[in-house]
């Protein structure tokens, strides 16, 4: 149950950002729901609660799903007034419940979801248009894309109008479920970065339902855009099937296998860190991969640090030590300081010890 509390004890409607923990909710206060939200009832619908209930629920996933029903259930009307019930709550929690809101607002009101996001203040305002993005991408795709096409700026956040990219891959990825071809002949009246992002997202979405199918309609394409489209099918196939993958991308010649390489063993590094590091031999030396192999190695530590600690050390060029050591001793520090203390002793003065101490004092800084 979740208490009332005061006025003067609750959070600020934008003050908790998650850098100092929130007060526990059975007190009501630092993050507490407002009033508005205390008497949020469902119209009788799927959910069983009202928003209140629904936050108190132990387990994050069950709050998800909750949260699903209880949105599903609003008319359309009532979605601004839900953003108000929202305020106050603890960042994590706000976050959320704005995200699930804004997705099924999009679903029946793209537009004014979208324009709506626009007016939120910062942090609100990323999640919420992420939120809406989704939500249009999901359920109307083809109307996105002509939205985006005829308004490309409306969707274009941070400076220098970044922040389009995820919008092209998420639209192509979510068309491709329904119509690919026609998709991708939209995608391919994008240009530059934008078009391969398009492309990305379709090949992606379509490696996952069926690789060989993939494979053949980017084969109709040439020059970057068939580029783009194996990257994506390597990133994907190799998570699913890294075998069928592997052999594909030995039958590739030139740069093709080279970059469908690489975007395999960097899909592959967040399943099976091990298998990539043994599958890095197969890269071109430089520093592309140099760059993956600091990658696979920091991968690696999360699961088994003093095998990443050893491969990285034994394995990788100096650049690569140089870019992976932090986080691998940092790991490596919380099971085994004294052997991160003889590393760091053994180097002399430059960028790997001054990296390997740093990560030795972030990952050991519990001790006395």
């Amino acid at each position: 149950m979740v208490g009332t509390g005061d006025d003067k004890d609750k959070g600020t409607e934008s003050g908790q950002t998650g850098d100092r923990p929130a007060r526990s909710s059975v007190t009501g206060r630092s993050g507490g729901l407002s009033e508005s939200a205390v008497s949020a009832a469902p119209r009788g619908g799927k959910s069983s609660g009202g928003l209140r209930e629904i936050l108190a629920e132990p387990g994050q996933t069950n709050r998800i799903m909750s949260l699903l029903e209880y949105y599903s259930d609003l008319d359309p009307d009532q979605f601004e007034s839900e953003i108000k019930k929202l305020r106050g709550l603890p960042m994590s929690q706000r976050m959320l419940a704005m995200n699930l809101l804004f997705s099924r607002w999009a679903e029946t009101d793209p537009k004014g979801a979208l324009e709506q996001s626009r007016q939120m203040g910062f942090p609100e305002m990323f999640m919420a248009r992420a939120g809406a993005v989704s939500g249009w991408a999901a359920s109307n795709p083809e109307g996105l894309a002509r939205e985006y096409t005829s308004n490309p700026d409306d969707f274009r956040m941070g400076p220098g109008g970044r922040g389009s990219g995820d919008t092209v891959a998420m639209i192509g990825g979510e068309w491709a479920k329904q119509n690919p071809e026609a998709a991708l002949k939209w995608a391919r009246t994008l240009e530059g970065r934008e078009a391969g992002d398009a492309i990305s997202g379709i090949f992606n979405e379509m490696a996952q339902q069926d690789p060989e199918v993939a494979l053949r309609m980017a084969t109709s394409l040439s020059g970057e855009e068939r580029g783009d489209a194996y990257e994506s099918i390597a990133e994907s196939w190799a998570i699913s099937d890294y075998a069928a993958a592997d052999k594909w991308i030995n039958s590739l010649s030139g740069e093709e296998k080279s970059e469908a390489r690489f975007a395999a063993v960097e899909s592959l590094a967040n399943v099976s860190p091990a298998q990539a590091a043994q599958e890095t031999n197969k890269l071109p030396e430089g520093e592309e991969r140099d760059d993956l192999v600091a990658e696979v190695s920091r991968e690696w530590a999360r699961q088994d640090a003093p095998a990443a600690f050893d491969w990285l050390t034994e394995s990788g060029s100096e650049s690569a030590v140089e870019e992976g050591i932090g986080r691998v001793v940092g790991a490596l520090s919380r099971e085994d300081p004294e052997r991160v203390l003889e590393y760091i002793d053994s180097q002399s003065a430059g960028e790997v010890r001054d990296n390997a101490v740093q990560g030795y004092v972030y990952g050991n800084r519990d001790a006395p």
